[in-house]
């Protein structure tokens, strides 16, 4: 179900991608990128209600989804469901103004929009959710709203990996470890894992000059440091936690291994070790003071959004812009969703600032 053409695609074809033009695709995509909801904007989205935040976003590119399913849905699900739709719409559309050759890197990057919703049906199943409720948080893209139907229309964990093709011997051992401790990470690790080794393939394959994959190494090794974060906080073995790191090749660092051996009061030091000890002065401060990670997690994904940013903006007519728009576009759905959510919640608005990626 899941395919992977991109990862066959040939030398010369993913070549074209420094040396074509594509002119109307660049203009669409910056026109697309200048209408994302700035960072002045959030604070003025902290003081609002859900239904004025929804009226909001009647006046940004969420207009179309919150007026089609506003008729059904109100609140924070009107919002979240909104947002799910709209940035389905918005990556299926990129595609559709896109040339083959630049359809390959798309295809390779969102392949992670069919990994994200395979792991929400599997949480979801694995926490007795409504298929009503997975639903609502799916963002179709190559697994389309029929695929994903038949993968919901699934009881068994086993039966829905064995649907989405995901039967390999990598799954194998992930279900089989699953079963043994009933922690779905299990699972989820193996797809992530899958997916990057995949991507990662496809860009080695790039033009030298092509940031992508910079940027790609860039969010594993960040991704590993949350991760190694929350299993920490988790109680996981060491063992484990290696394990599940996202490999590639400077994950040999030994500051990385350094962090999975510290201990909890080692942890601060450790990260300040790494290349991310300045970018997450701030939350390493609150580690200290509070015991919390939240602002660590928020300062290594704001540090990458801007990665995306500044590619999108030197490199204006090359496909590293539309990576750049695709993650920017991917944090301001998180970021919308996070406000809605806490907003639902009575939540209070240092909790919500703590968290926002700007």
């Amino acid at each position: 179900m899941l395919q992977t053409h991109y990862s066959k695609a040939s030398k010369g074809a993913l070549a074209e991608l420094a040396s074509a033009r594509h002119p109307y695709t660049y203009a669409r995509v910056a026109f697309m990128r200048a209408a994302l909801i700035t960072k002045s904007t959030y604070p003025k989205l902290l003081k609002m209600g859900l239904s004025e935040i929804a009226n909001f976003l009647q006046t940004t590119e969420y207009k179309k989804e919150i007026d089609e399913l506003a008729v059904n849905y109100s609140g924070a699900e009107l919002i979240e469901i909104a947002i799910n739709r709209n940035i389905s719409n918005t990556y299926i559309k990129l595609r559709r103004i896109s040339r083959p050759e630049l359809r390959i890197l798309i295809d390779a990057y969102l392949r992670r929009k069919d990994v994200a919703n395979i792991k929400t049906i599997l949480r979801g199943k694995y926490t007795n959710t409504s298929e009503k409720d997975i639903a609502a948080m799916l963002q179709p893209y190559e697994l389309d709203y029929e695929s994903l139907k038949g993968l919901l229309k699934k009881q068994d964990i086993a039966e829905i990996l064995k649907e989405a093709k995901l039967n390999s011997t990598a799954w194998k051992d992930a279900y089989e470890r699953f079963r043994e401790t009933n922690n779905l990470a299990e699972i989820e690790n193996a797809l992530d894992q899958n997916y990057y080794r995949t991507v990662l393939d496809m860009a080695n394959k790039l033009p030298k000059n092509t940031l992508f994959k910079r940027f790609l190494q860039e969010e594993i090794s960040i991704t590993n440091i949350v991760n190694i974060l929350r299993f920490k906080r988790e109680g996981m073995e060491k063992k484990s936690i290696h394990r599940h790191m996202i490999l590639h090749k400077k994950e040999a660092d030994t500051k990385i291994k350094r962090l999975i051996d510290a201990s909890n009061e080692e942890l601060p030091a450790a990260l300040e070790a790494t290349k991310y000890g300045e970018t997450a002065k701030q939350g390493i401060s609150d580690y200290r003071s509070k015991g919390t990670m939240a602002r660590i997690e928020t300062d290594l994904y704001t540090h990458l959004l801007r990665t995306a940013l500044t590619l999108a903006r030197r490199r204006p007519l090359s496909s590293d812009a539309i990576l750049g728009y695709m993650f920017a576009k991917e944090i301001e759905a998180k970021n919308l969703k996070l406000i809605a959510k806490a907003k639902q919640l009575g939540l209070p608005q240092e909790f919500i600032e703590e968290h926002l990626i700007i």
